[in-house]
């Protein structure tokens, strides 16, 4: 399963506190869309293999302030210039394992990935959708705080394969999924991990439009603990 690694920059959150609070006294749930192309593809992981070559590839977007340190105690989006998202306050890193194909010849070919739509001319080019969602029940602290300084957060574990040991019904086992595509023209509106086209591991059926990984961050962040895993400490 691939996992995914953010530093998430303050002014994303307050935007968001902004959009909330407009919303706070009616029975809708906001939610901020962000398209990011591609920024480089690298054997990097500063979260999990800080200053050294990380064992697998990953695919990164955001701001040009992405290195191999990345130091928790800088506040990375301040130094970059720039970012291949579409928001461009916000300047974070996001990135994912890439994904291979294994031919029976021991062969590995990396799986072509989709632009997003809606990135914009000329960035056009793989990438990642990342979304903030406004915290709902059962979630216990429903208040938004913005992220501080050096915050990153991590979600999967690069060697499982199975939820052999996790309960399904815990929000842990909904981390990283996949969602298998048969119309370009249906999305499917379920939350990741709960719909029929759904699957914890890579789907079995033809895909004939696609698949997308679907990597979900709980809402469980106490505004102290600068580096999270599954499951949340609280």
């Amino acid at each position: 399963m691939s996992s995914h690694r953010p530093t998430q920059k303050t002014s994303i959150v307050l935007a968001l506190f902004v959009v909330l609070q407009a919303l706070r006294c009616s029975l809708v749930y906001g939610f901020i869309r962000i398209p990011c192309s591609q920024l480089v593809t690298e054997r990097f992981d500063p979260l999990v293999t800080p200053g050294i070559v990380s064992p697998h590839v990953h695919q990164v977007v955001g701001g040009n302030a992405f290195n191999l340190t990345m130091h928790p105690t800088l506040d990375i989006p301040t130094l970059a210039s720039c970012t291949s998202c579409r928001v461009v306050e916000d300047k974070s890193n996001y990135w994912t394992a890439v994904v291979y194909f294994r031919h029976r010849n021991g062969s590995f070919l990396r799986v072509p990935q989709m632009a997003n739509h809606h990135t914009g001319p000329g960035l056009m080019n793989g990438g990642m959708t990342v979304y903030y969602f406004q915290p709902r029940a059962p979630t216990k602290n429903l208040t938004i705080v913005p992220f501080k300084k050096g915050f990153r957060m991590t979600v999967g574990h690069p060697s499982r394969r199975s939820l052999n040991g996790v309960d399904p019904g815990r929000t842990e086992a909904k981390a990283t999924s996949f969602r298998c595509f048969s119309d370009p023209l249906v999305i499917g509106e379920d939350p990741p991990a709960s719909g029929p086209q759904d699957s914890v591991g890579f789907p079995r059926d033809m895909c004939s439009a696609g698949v997308r990984s679907n990597i979900y961050f709980p809402q469980c962040w106490d505004g102290v603990i600068p580096t999270l895993r599954f499951p949340c400490r609280k």
